[in-house]
């Protein structure tokens, strides 16, 4: 009757889809049945050899580490089972990701022993349910339900083809709306400083316009007018420490769509733009050439 009654409630609450009285109603339950068989089975070896339940009970004390190292699995799994719960950190259909394991996708089931969870090649792994309590697990359901997802990716640059821009190249660069204005403002500026430079003839003297700094004000720009991007998220352009590849400059910002097909098109499209307008900038991407 008392399993009979815990199974009546897991289902009551499965109905109402309350996932995380649930997994405690699972916790406690499956750890019952377990003591349950075991209280019986030593009560039925009592009745049927006419042993005294005081003398078994004293004999188990005696192994005591041995029971603790056999229901290892089962301690914890009630354990984690609980904190879980209570904790609500994790759910059945949560998409999560377990670096350890090299595993992301759907959790389908947790029990007191196991945790299945549905891959994206619909593959079925399963984990140790206490591993939930004890590894780094990455619960990328709540980025799902907010419907924004991290963009963070750099594109390498060539360092030899940074340089300062001449007057030429930004008259011919102020043709880009986007910067345009800035462009404007910023030649003004440095030549009101020049005039009382010594060598102001001298390009390295005071301070410059490049092709790099350019091009990352109009990344940035890019970025606050593209529709796709979650305009109240952060949303950064920015240069990372160089590497023997290059100078990466990273675009840091959020889709305002998590769906894994719109997210990969909306940054796919960013990126291609960013790519090719760099030309404009006479900036070279690095590309590592492949002998044969």
């Amino acid at each position: 009757m008392l399993y009979r009654g815990l199974t009546a409630f897991r289902n009551y609450f499965t109905i109402k889809q309350d996932f995380y009285k649930i997994m405690a109603l699972n916790a406690i339950s499956e750890t019952m049945k377990i003591l349950g068989i075991f209280i019986f089975s030593i009560v039925g070896i009592c009745v049927i050899f006419g042993i005294k339940g005081s003398t078994i009970v004293g004999s188990l004390g005696a192994i005591t580490a041995v029971l603790v190292l056999v229901f290892r699995d089962t301690i914890l799994g009630f354990v984690t089972g609980i904190h879980v719960s209570t904790s609500k950190s994790l759910k059945v259909g949560d998409w999560i990701g377990i670096p350890k394991y090299g595993i992301e996708g759907n959790i389908s089931d947790i029990s007191l022993l196991t945790t299945k969870i549905t891959n994206f090649d619909k593959t079925i792994s399963s984990i140790p349910t206490y591993d939930l309590l004890t590894t780094e697990i990455k619960n990328l359901q709540v980025m799902s339900e907010s419907n924004t997802r991290r963009i963070k990716k750099s594109i390498y640059f060539n360092i030899n083809s940074f340089k300062f821009l001449t007057e030429e190249d930004i008259d011919r660069l102020k043709e880009i709306n986007l910067i345009s204005e800035y462009l404007e403002g910023k030649s003004i500026e440095l030549k009101k400083e020049k005039e009382n430079l010594k060598h102001s003839d001298k390009i390295v003297n005071g301070r410059q316009l490049t092709n790099i700094g350019v091009f990352r004000y109009y990344a940035q720009k890019y970025l606050e007018n593209d529709p796709d991007v979650d305009q109240d998220g952060a949303m950064m352009v920015r240069q990372l420490d160089i590497t023997p590849q290059g100078l990466p400059l990273e675009i840091y910002c959020f889709a305002n769509d998590s769906k894994w097909e719109h997210f990969e098109q909306i940054q796919a499209d960013i990126f291609d733009h960013l790519l090719v307008a760099s030309k404009e900038f006479d900036l070279q991407v690095m590309q590592v050439s492949v002998k044969v």
